[in-house]
């Protein structure tokens, strides 16, 4: 069985450089990470893992707990976390709460017991202040900021303005906002605000329809397409907060005879990739996912080597316009 010092050998390095590499400490050149990887491999060595986390009082375990992983936003999520976990040594333990606090409670006291090197939560319920704990940290991916834990967050207020200003300056007179959960510390509240603020600066008529986090799980909207176009019949412009509630919207012209762009224009938020493969494809508003998730895992690496780290971090929203406006 191979040995540390035959790795070392063989990459022609110190032990200590061996142990730097596997351990992911201090700085270590892309050469040198290479000849100690392919040496590794060439010698088939496994790093003992339970010898690593007795040492640094932590395994290289990284939380990702996520509301679903059926929803086509947070599989990017997961593949872009898993992708830059691994780059930085990590392994990822993925947690499927369904949404359930119960399920989420259970998930965070397992993965502070197991010495996580850090937690990112998706969560959009939990009001996890007690669970924030100085030993690792806890990302708070796209919530808004709770008590001594690290945010990572789109403008989504911004997003709100640009999809409304896009939509007045293609002439829509009545607007309609199909938002997410409301009251929760979530990405929705922002959106519905930066939406609602300009529609009123340019007085133009326009009304909200809130969904809840049952359709969130489902997945489905057909209740509150239905209740837009039964009340609001002059509808001309639908800013969807999400990019599957937009689809559904187009969907649902498409069964009724509804023409979009050409009677009803329509703005997603997201851009997940079935966006660009819906007819007509979805102008959406652009959140930066991959970037946000290579910061939270940078940031999870930063701190357990004892950096200090920003506390918010806000990433800026792109217009993707397409053929629904």
């Amino acid at each position: 069985m191979a040995t540390l010092k035959d790795v070392a050998k063989l990459a022609e390095v110190s032990v200590t450089t061996v142990s730097r590499v596997i351990n992911n400490r201090g700085y270590i050149s892309t050469d040198t990470y290479n000849k100690v990887h392919d040496a590794m491999k060439v010698l088939n060595y496994q790093p003992d893992e339970i010898a690593r986390s007795l040492l640094k009082k932590q395994t290289n375990l990284i939380g990702l707990i996520v509301p679903s992983i059926t929803h086509p936003f947070f599989s990017v999520v997961i593949e872009e976390i898993e992708k830059n976990a691994a780059k930085k040594g990590y392994k990822l333990l993925l947690i499927n709460s369904n949404n359930r606090t119960e399920a989420t409670v259970d998930a965070m006291n397992m993965l502070k017991a197991n010495k996580t090197a850090g937690i990112v939560l998706c969560n959009r319920t939990l009001d996890f202040d007690k669970y924030v704990d100085s030993s690792f940290p806890i990302i708070s991916l796209e919530r808004e900021n709770v008590k001594d834990s690290i945010v990572i967050a789109c403008d989504n207020f911004r997003g709100g303005e640009l999809a409304a200003n896009l939509l007045i300056s293609k002439g829509c007179k009545h607007l309609v906002h199909i938002s997410g959960s409301y009251g929760i510390k979530l990405p929705a509240n922002q959106r519905e605000e930066g939406f609602s603020s300009v529609c009123e600066e340019n007085n133009v008529n326009y009304h909200i329809i809130r969904t809840t986090e049952e359709q969130f799980l489902e997945k489905n909207y057909i209740q509150q397409i239905n209740e837009v176009f039964k009340k609001h019949p002059k509808v001309d412009g639908i800013f969807a907060s999400s990019d599957i509630i937009g689809m559904q919207v187009i969907q649902y012209c498409h069964s009724n005879k509804i023409d979009v762009p050409g009677k009803l224009k329509v703005v997603g938020f997201d851009n997940i990739n079935e966006s660009e493969y819906i007819y007509p494809r979805l102008t959406t508003i652009e959140q930066p996912i991959a970037t946000m998730c290579e910061h939270a895992i940078n940031l999870i690496s930063k701190s357990n080597e004892g950096e200090i780290v920003a506390k918010n971090t806000l990433f800026p929203v792109n217009l993707i316009e397409r053929q629904s406006t």
